[in-house]
């Protein structure tokens, strides 16, 4: 098997053919270098996708940052590698719904989540995005009033916001669904505009605001039955 210092020189020689075959040998896929780097960010930067096939067969997780904060997906869009990009979010989307398909959440409820933030003094949204559980969370929310802009702003133990770390993982447009917002669309406005402008870009979100600002101006507008919800008189 390859050393770590064979592997680090194939890397500061751009030298794929030999990372492919450590790889093939069973070189630790998720090793990460003194910056933090795993072979994927190397793939990424790379922008070489048959390296970045073997990797992910064998298993290297595509939810991992370096050092500056940075996933293999952050680092393809850096240097333009669309293709290399792409198929990263479909790795980590497979890999989050692997995740949630594993663990099921024990809450039934938004508020026992921000219950349970309050008693542990660390978010739970966050703890759950960060292991791939917020689908779960995100059907809760539909069906339970919704979110607001501070249980996505809330941090977890990295210092990251909960909308981040979504946005890391390449599920921030998960969140762009009505109901997630109808009741409060200024916190959805609130909560979108402290994620980092690379990961906003390709969603739409003056479109999204403008439809959710429009159904709380039809809701309003609905014509109330005289006497509706209102006790008979004796």
């Amino acid at each position: 098997m390859a050393s770590a210092k064979q592997i680090d020189k194939a890397v500061a020689d751009r030298d794929i053919a030999s990372l492919q075959k450590f790889v093939d040998a069973g070189a630790n896929v998720d090793r990460r270098d003194a910056d933090g780097n795993t072979l994927l960010h190397h793939a990424a930067r790379f922008g070489d996708l048959e390296l970045l096939e073997k990797l992910v067969a064998k298993g290297a997780k595509t939810f991992a940052h370096n050092n500056d904060g940075e996933s293999p997906w952050d680092v393809a869009v850096f240097w333009g590698h669309d293709a290399v990009a792409s198929r990263l979010e479909a790795a980590l989307r497979a890999e989050m719904k692997a995740a949630a398909e594993i663990e099921k959440i024990s809450y039934t409820s938004l508020q026992q989540i921000r219950d349970a933030s309050a008693k542990n003094g660390v978010s739970e949204f966050h703890a759950l995005a960060s292991r791939g559980l917020f689908a779960q969370v995100i059907a809760l929310a539909e069906k339970d009033g919704g979110f607001w802009a501070a249980d996505m702003l809330e941090k977890g133990r990295d210092g990251s916001t909960v909308i981040l770390k979504l946005a890391q993982q390449g599920s921030l447009g998960s969140l762009l669904k009505p109901a997630l917002w109808s009741a409060r669309p200024n916190d959805f406005q609130n909560a979108w505009l402290n994620v980092p402008k690379n990961y906003r870009d390709g969603h739409d979100y003056e479109g999204f605001v403008s439809g959710l600002r429009q159904a709380k101006l039809q809701s309003y507008a609905k014509p109330k039955l005289p006497g509706l919800g209102r006790p008979p008189k004796l």
